[in-house]
């Protein structure tokens, strides 16, 4: 073997376990000491493949682009150019994606089945940014059929359960995206390729956290993040430090949520949308003390997706940026995220979470309960449980605005069962406090009916301490409320705990919401 190639046999240990400074050096020092187009062509890919890592979608593009002009058979050609594929979708070139994919299939055809799944793959991803989700998936599932058992392809090879479980997510099918990711990530440990190692289990992550396996999200959040940084897979960061934020935001762990935001700083994001990066600010939106706070990160949100617009995150941002910007005045942005949200159903057909979504849109716009009973339905279909309990929480919302107290109060006691499965704080006591704004909890009036709940057994002081705690208030602002000490208020509810046979605040909320019945309006002012 020549200097060069042991040098090139060198290089791709080094992409492999991650050592991307080492490598650079390796690969820059090679391209001074060899003039053979292939052996040039390899060095290129392998420069590629660690910027696409690392985030630079644009210089890998134009790394790829080098290896093509420079390779000397097709086989070569045809994955260069499904590699430059991918990094051209990255970078937000869906268009040049498919050109380039097309003619990588065409010079691998039937001969050169890795280079025709890599291609594939591409023109799966490209599909699933237009939101044709359907094609994504064949596509998909045509790149895992090419993949061939024991191939060894610098780089680690096709990931094509990654695109394959990408797709899946799209369709509402969770159980198997899941099953996708994991095989995938068995092969990549079994290889011991750290980088496709984190890509996988940040889509996994991004797959549990919608799924409502909230506890496995932000375990597999984390590991990306270490796997990650030990493997130089930069570019996967944002989407595991999203996914984390967003799970301690909506726990009520503020504290850690803003420590993993700072994994990645705001002002750090790509200007263009770098990949997963509308995950890190739906966290800031999330933690946002004020609404102008938050339109502004969701704007922002939406904005980073334009590049790539139907890319699995649109359904989570939509809805809430059109409910802010409704709030802001800014029907203008309403109409234009709802247009997009009706687009992406359209192009989703049958897909129940997009049509469900867009609907959510649209009863926000025309503030039309009705309608949003009609997108409650469409999402129940589906395992989204977050997504259900929100769309149920501005469905009761909409109804108690309207005057329907019971209905209302219905969507409401729904959504706080999800929430506080889910272990949502912040959601469970959002939805009490609009509970106590139009019900109460009435005192029983015979004794048949003390004996029908738990909280008819409370006293009238505990009763009126158990509903300011369950929609928020801590017990130093109970104690001033009430004229009593915060020990009192610690020891009533300790009292409270053991009535109602629960253990958590988040407990007693979701109780509240639960056992609210139409009455007369409670003021907590």
């Amino acid at each position: 073997m020549t200097e060069v190639g042991r040098g090139l046999g060198e290089l791709w240990e080094l992409v492999a376990t991650g050592d991307f400074i080492r490598a650079a050096g390796l690969g820059l020092r090679l391209l001074e000491q060899t003039s053979d187009p292939a052996e040039l062509a390899h060095v290129e890919a392998a420069l590629g493949l660690i910027l696409q890592r690392m985030g630079r979608a644009v210089e890998s593009r134009d790394r790829f682009d080098r290896a093509v002009a420079l390779a000397t058979t097709d086989w070569h050609r045809a994955a260069y150019l499904a590699d430059s594929a991918t990094s051209r979708v990255l970078s937000g070139d869906v268009a040049g994606a498919e050109t380039a994919a097309r003619r990588a299939m065409e010079l691998a055809g039937s001969a050169h089945p890795a280079a025709a799944a890599e291609a594939a793959n591409a023109l799966a991803l490209a599909a699933q940014c237009r939101g044709d989700v359907h094609r994504a998936f064949a596509l998909s599932q045509q790149a895992v059929d090419l993949v061939l058992p024991g191939q060894n392809w610098p780089g680690g090879g096709p990931m094509a359960h990654l695109q394959l479980g990408m797709a899946l997510v799209d369709l509402d099918r969770f159980d198997e995206a899941d099953a996708a990711y994991t095989t995938g990530l068995g092969g990549a440990e079994a290889a011991g390729n750290l980088a496709q190692q984190a890509w996988y289990l940040g889509f996994r992550a991004l797959e549990r956290f919608i799924h409502g396996h909230w506890t496995e999200a932000v375990t597999d959040a984390a590991a990306t993040i270490v796997v990650a940084d030990r493997s130089g897979t930069v570019i996967t960061r944002p989407l595991a430090v999203g996914v984390w934020a967003l799970i301690e935001a909506f726990r009520g762990r503020q504290v850690q949520a803003q420590a993993a935001l700072e994994r990645v700083g705001v002002s750090h994001l790509g200007a263009f949308g770098g990949f997963g990066e509308e995950s890190v600010l739906l966290a800031y939106a999330a933690l946002a003390e004020s609404p102008v706070g938050r339109l502004e990160a969701l704007t922002r949100a939406w904005d980073l997706r334009r590049p790539r617009p139907y890319l699995i995150g649109w359904r989570s941002i939509a809805p809430h940026l059109v409910k802010a910007a409704v709030e802001s005045g800014d029907r203008a942005l309403a109409e234009s995220v709802t247009e997009e949200a009706l687009e992406g159903a359209r192009l989703a057909d049958g897909v129940g979470s997009a049509e469900g979504v867009a609907l959510h849109c649209q009863a926000l716009l025309a503030d039309d309960a009705e309608q949003l009973d009609e997108a409650v339905a469409y999402i129940a279909r589906t395992p989204r449980p977050f997504l259900r309990a929100h769309t149920c929480f501005d469905a009761g919302r909409l109804w108690l605005a309207n005057g329907e107290r019971q209905r209302g109060l219905a969507r409401l006691r729904e959504a706080a069962q999800v929430f506080q499965a889910l272990g949502s704080t912040v959601w469970v006591t959002r939805t009490a406090r609009l509970v106590a704004s139009y019900a109460e909890i009435p005192l029983p009036r015979a004794p048949q009916e003390a004996e029908k709940t738990d909280w008819a057994k409370l006293t009238r002081t505990e009763r009126e301490i158990a509903r300011l705690a369950a929609v928020g208030l801590t017990n130093p602002a109970i104690a001033s409320r009430m004229g009593v000490s915060s020990r009192t208020v610690q020891s009533h509810l300790a009292h409270v705990y053991t009535k109602l046979g629960i253990h958590s605040r988040i407990e007693l909320s979701a109780q509240f919401a639960s056992l609210a019945s139409p009455g007369a309006p409670t003021s907590l002012g």
